[in-house]
C-alpha cells in the first residue's frame, strides 16, 4: 500500500469533521473552499533549489547570479551512488553551468548554496564557453542533463557545444578537465556535426540527454533525430569515439543510418515492408544499461526497449503516451502526453515530465508489459489527469490563481510550469526541473495523487487559509 493511500483515508475522516465545523460556525461555503475550484489534493513539494520561497519563479531570483540561483534548468539533479563520495549536481542551463553539492539536499531544504560550479570560474558568472576559459574553468554552453554512472563517472550533455563530456572521477572543481569528449575531437571544438554537411557515427547536433550504465553510453542526438549507443564504454571510450548503434534513422544494414537526420514517427521500407519507429526531436534518455527509455518529444510519446539494442534501427518494445505506434496526437489524460521531456525509472516505476501539460506522471511497475498506451497511476503538479494549466493553484483550468479576487501566476509548493528533467534520488525523493519557474523542486516519489480527490470532495476549511488541517508530508490542502 502506498503511504498516501492511508493518508487519503485519514484526510477523508477529517473532511467530515471539517464540514460539520463549517456548518456549526455558519461559515459561508466560499470560505470553506467550495467555489472557484479552491480546494484540492495535490502532491506537496518538500525541498527547493533556486528560489527562496515556493512562490518565487524569477530567473536568478530576479537579481544577480549566485551559488543559490537558477535560470531555466532543464536536465534535473543527479547524485553519486552508494559507495562513492556524496556529490550532487544540477544542470543550470541558461546560466551555462553545473551546480555541485557535497551533500545532497534533503527534505525541508530551501535553496542551498552550491559548494562549487562547473563551467564557470566564479558562481557569479554565466558566460558560455568551450575549452579552457581561464586557468580555473572549462566552459559549458546550455548544459541540459547531468547523470552519474553506476561506476562513478559524471556525464554532462553540453548541448550548446554539441558534445557530451565525461569525467572518470567525480569533479568538485571547475578546474577539472573532462576525460572524454563525445561529438567533438578536442576540448576546444563545438560545431554541430563537427562542421560536416551530414552527421556521422562520431558527431552530434544539439544533444539533450546522455546516460552511461553497465558499460553502455546512450546519447539523445536531438537535431539529428536519433539516439546513439556506445556498447563498450569502459576502456575503449575515448574522445571522438564512433557510436556502435543508432536508432531512429533507416539503415539497410550498410551503416547508412549514421549519415541521415530525417524526422518521423514510423518508417516502412517499401522494398521489404519492414517497419520501425523514428524520432521527432527526442529529448531525454534513461537506461540502466539493460533496458532503455527515450522521450520522443515531438511525437508526444515515450518509447521503451526491453533490451538495449545492439543493431541499428531496432524497433521499440512499447510506446507510452500513445495508444498506437503510428499515432502522434498530443493530449491530456492518464494515457496521453503533450511534448514529454524528462524520463526516469525507479523501483520499476516510470516517471515522465509531461511538459506542456505542466505535470509529472508516474506509471506504476507493470507499464513495461503494456505494449501500447499504459495508464498512469499518479500525477504531480495537478489534482487529476484532466487539468493541465501551469501554476494552476486553484485548479480552475486557467494558469495561475484567481481565487478570492487574486490574479497571479506565481509558482506554488504544489504546481509546475514546463517541467523538463526528473530524477529519483537514493532517499526516494523525486526531483523535478521546473524550468519556467526557474527552480528544481523535490517531492516524495510516493506522493503523487491518483486523481480521485477532485472538486466536490471539498468543503474543507483551510482551502483559502481557514482552519488549518493537521499537516502531512504528502498533500497540500491549498
Amino acid at each position: 500500500m502506498r503511504k498516501q493511500d492511508s493518508v487519503r483515508r485519514a484526510r477523508a475522516s477529517v473532511k467530515l469533521g471539517a464540514i460539520s465545523l463549517c456548518a456549526s460556525l455558519a461559515i459561508g461555503l466560499a470560505a470553506c473552499g467550495s467555489t472557484r475550484n479552491a480546494c484540492h489534493y495535490m502532491a506537496l513539494g518538500s525541498a527547493l533549489i533556486g528560489q527562496t520561497t515556493y512562490q518565487g519563479n524569477n530567473p536568478n531570483q530576479g537579481g544577480a547570479i549566485t551559488a543559490s540561483t537558477l535560470s531555466a534548468p532543464v536536465g534535473g539533479l543527479t547524485e553519486s551512488l552508494a559507495g562513492t563520495p556524496t556529490v550532487a549536481y544540477v544542470a543550470d542551463t541558461a546560466n551555462n553551468r553545473i551546480l555541485g553539492y557535497t551533500t545532497v539536499p534533503v527534505s525541508g531544504t530551501i535553496t542551498p548554496a552550491a559548494a562549487f560550479v562547473l563551467g564557470q570560474a566564479a558562481s557569479s558568472s554565466a558566460v558560455p564557453g568551450t575549452g579552457a576559459t581561464s586557468s580555473t574553468a572549462y566552459g559549458l554552453a546550455n548544459p541540459s542533463k547531468v547523470s552519474v554512472s553506476d561506476d562513478g563517472r559524471l556525464v554532462v550533455t553540453d548541448t550548446g557545444n554539441n558534445r557530451v563530456l565525461i569525467w572518470n572521477t567525480l569533479p568538485t572543481s571547475a578546474a577539472t578537465a573532462p576525460d572524454v569528449i563525445i561529438g567533438q575531437t578536442d576540448i576546444n571544438s563545438n560545431q554541430p556535426n563537427m562542421g560536416l554537411t551530414a552527421p556521422t557515427a562520431s558527431t552530434l547536433s544539439n544533444p539533450t540527454g546522455a546516460m552511461l550504465n553497465n558499460n553502455k553510453l546512450v546519447v539523445v542526438d536531438q537535431s539529428n533525430n536519433r539516439v546513439l549507443i556506445w556498447n563498450a564504454a569502459v576502456g575503449t571510450l575515448a574522445t571522438g569515439s564512433a557510436a556502435s548503434v543508432e536508432l531512429g534513422q533507416f539503415d539497410n544494414g550498410s551503416g547508412s543510418g549514421f549519415t541521415t537526420s530525417a524526422q518521423g514517427y514510423y518508417y516502412t521500407d517499401q522494398t521489404t515492408g519492414v517497419q520501425s519507429v523514428q524520432f521527432f526531436s527526442p529529448t531525454d534518455v534513461w537506461t540502466d544499461g539493460r533496458s532503455l527509455v527515450v522521450s520522443d518529444t515531438g511525437n508526444n510519446r515515450v518509447l521503451y526497449w526491453s533490451q538495449v539494442p545492439v543493431v541499428n534501427f531496432y524497433n521499440a518494445s512499447n510506446v507510452v503516451g500513445q495508444t498506437q505506434f503510428s499515432t502522434t496526437n498530443p493530449g491530456v489524460s492518464n494515457t496521453l502526453l503533450n511534448s514529454p521531456t524528462g524520463v526516469f525509472v525507479s523501483g520499476g516505476n516510470l516517471y515522465v515530465a509531461d511538459t506542456v501539460n505542466n505535470r509529472v506522471l508516474e506509471f506504476p511497475s507493470g507499464w513495461q508489459t503494456t505494449n501500447k498506451g499504459p495508464m498512469a497511476g499518479y500525477v504531480f503538479g495537478q489534482q487529476d489527469f484532466t487539468h493541465s494549466a501551469y501554476n494552476d493553484d486553484d485548479q480552475n483550468g486557467v494558469a495561475g490563481d484567481q481565487t478570492n479576487g487574486q490574479s497571479n501566476t506565481y509558482a506554488t509548493q504544489n504546481t509546475l510550469h514546463s517541467p523538463s528533467g526528473i530524477f529519483v534520488d537514493n532517499s526516494g525523493n523525486l526531483w523535478v526541473s521546473d524550468r519556467s519557474n526557474n527552480r528544481v523542486i523535490a517531492f516524495s516519489a510516493t506522493a503523487g495523487v491518483d486523481g480521485s480527490d477532485t472538486d466536490g470532495a471539498g468543503l474543507v476549511p483551510n482551502c483559502n487559509g481557514y482552519y488549518p488541517l493537521p499537516p502531512d508530508t504528502n498533500y497540500n490542502n491549498n
